[in-house]
């Protein structure tokens, strides 16, 4: 119990001081004045697995996936 006093302590010191490095900077987030209308002007969004490319107009989005296991290239 005395050994795992000091590691429970460490652990919630971190716990309790990591929200105060995570402010968000104004200067880190994308705004676009119009939607991208064209597959090079669009975004891609995934997690190295399973991908898409996200475009055109909101109300008529188009989006094209990827998983990895199609691409052979």
């Amino acid at each position: 119990m005395k050994k795992s006093r000091p590691v429970v302590v460490l652990y919630l010191f971190f716990l309790i001081s990591s929200p105060a490095y995570a402010q968000q900077d104004p200067y880190l987030k994308l705004w676009y004045e119009k939607p991208a209308s064209q597959w090079v002007e669009a975004l891609p969004v995934g997690n190295g697995r399973l991908g898409a490319m996200v475009y055109g107009d909101p109300s008529c989005e188009t989006w094209q996936l990827n998983e990895n296991t199609v691409w052979a290239g």
